[in-house]
């Protein structure tokens, strides 16, 4: 993937340098910003956000109004990204307004959106973050689209499950993951299946029912069947999720509950993800504090399925609910032999490792 982003970069510098010789200053400028959200993409913050904010200076002085919210939103994530939350809280409320000001909705709406992701990742801030999401609609999506046409615009997620059966889907993992496996087995003859996470065992041309290794039996999700299925990044659905988590944390679980169902009954949502009308039916309020937090970060685990929040909620759990590690995470005995490991964190890439701006103290793998 670096060689693809470096790639990139070298006709986008050359045609910088060309629009800056004929005084081009506008797509000198979206030249820069493109650059700029490549480093973005690379996890190259401190990079990126110099040539964003050059970027944004070069937009101001053409009066690209777009230009200039488009490289305030960059900014504002890279901020969120840093754990810079004062600064990001900033930059992002005054790219929203600058979005506001042209016109452009779904700008503005991903700037709230980011304004709800920071609140919710600062510690006891539940009421600021369902406050900045409120005016999310429910069938918002800020989609990620994919293509046919070349393997490097494929689903990444179809092609580690559905095409090379890398990965598949576990059940109860450990023995305090989710049941993900059980609750979408969408050939089970009893009980509900949950359209969320629809699996099914694998069929492979000379593989029968196995996986990448031969020998493990292959469950594969059915949220992306194709290479050019749409994947979610930010919906409406995860601002009710913090509304409810905000619900929650204020000591009303039923409130809680509440929104928790109204997503499951919103007849627009369900058509929009392509769900049966009835295929969600309403869950029961929880008897104590501990169960009420597990049926909403469940639902959280749903409802987001495959989109990249599930890791970020394990770690909350542990971080901001103070639960024992080896309540949230496996551990023990691994089912094809030894034991898990003890990272609760993404491992850091060899790349980046190399990067001078790496800090190992500030990334400690088995902290959440």
């Amino acid at each position: 993937m670096t060689a693809k982003f470096n790639e990139a970069s070298t006709p986008l510098t050359e045609a910088r340098q060309q629009f800056q010789e004929i005084g081009d200053i506008l797509n000198m400028a979206q030249c820069t910003q493109s650059l700029g959200d490549i480093l973005r993409m690379q996890n190259k913050y401190p990079e990126a956000s110099v040539v964003l904010a050059e970027a944004r200076r070069q937009f101001l002085d053409t009066k690209n109004a777009l230009g200039v919210a488009q490289c305030s939103l960059s900014l504002g994530n890279i901020l969120r990204l840093q754990n810079k939350y004062s600064n990001a809280s900033e930059t992002l409320t005054e790219a929203r307004a600058q979005f506001m000001e042209i016109g452009d909705i779904l700008g503005a709406a991903q700037c709230t959106h980011s304004l709800g992701l920071l609140l919710s990742m600062q510690e006891g801030k539940y009421p600021e973050a369902a406050a900045a999401v409120a005016g999310v609609s429910t069938t918002f999506q800020y989609n990620y689209t994919h293509s046919e046409t070349t393997g490097r615009q494929n689903n990444g997620t179809w092609s580690l499950t559905v095409s090379v059966a890398r990965f598949g889907e576990p059940d109860a993992e450990a023995g305090i993951g989710l049941p993900y496996q059980s609750d979408g087995n969408v050939k089970k003859t009893t009980g509900t299946v949950d359209p969320r996470v629809a699996d099914s065992v694998a069929n492979r041309t000379g593989q029968g029912n196995k996986g990448f290794d031969g020998t493990t039996v292959q469950w594969v999700q059915a949220k992306y069947p194709l290479r050019s299925t749409t994947v979610v990044i930010a919906d409406g659905v995860e601002a009710r999720l913090i509304e409810a988590e905000a619900s929650l944390q204020g000591g009303n679980p039923a409130a809680a509950l509440a929104t928790l169902n109204a997503l499951r009954s919103n007849a627009a949502l369900l058509t929009l993800r392509g769900y049966g009308a009835t295929s969600l039916p309403p869950l029961a309020l929880q008897a104590t504090p501990a169960a009420q937090q597990d049926q909403l970060f469940k639902e959280r685990a749903y409802w987001m399925y495959l989109t990249s929040h599930r890791l970020g909620d394990l770690r909350r759990l542990v971080r901001q609910y103070l639960r024992p590690v080896n309540t949230v995470f496996p551990n023990g005995p691994y089912f094809k032999g030894g034991l898990y490991g003890t990272n609760v964190n993404v491992p850091v890439p060899f790349q980046e490792q190399n990067n001078p701006s790496y800090d190992p103290s500030l990334c400690k793998q088995d902290q959440a």
